[in-house]
């Protein structure tokens, strides 16, 4: 069973472990940790970053990119591309929008 290789730069508080194919899969300092998931092809596609007891959460996808955070009730519209074509809309977090419409 493989074990992840886990180094601490020098001159900095960062620990960062890496996996079997040397991909960086976590950096964890005082109050942050951030971690990253890779697709087959070694693309990274999604990075979680938590920090003071919320997370951000980045989706990559296609060139494009869509990010949440956690506990965040700001106003938000998520377009679903297939090419240069919007094919969907997400919208959320707005008032007057009807909770199906979400």
């Amino acid at each position: 069973m493989f074990k992840a290789a886990t180094n601490t730069p020098a001159g900095t508080n960062q620990s960062r472990t890496f996996d079997q194919k040397s991909l960086l899969v976590q950096i964890t300092s005082a109050s942050t940790t951030s971690t990253f998931i890779y697709d087959g092809t070694d693309k990274r596609i999604i990075q979680n970053v938590t920090s003071g007891g919320k997370t951000t959460s980045t989706l990559y996808a296609n060139g494009h990119e869509e990010t949440l955070n956690s506990g965040s009730n700001s106003p938000y519209i998520v377009c679903y591309m297939f090419g240069s074509k919007t094919v969907g809309m997400r919208r959320a977090n707005q008032p007057g929008v009807n909770a199906n419409e979400q």
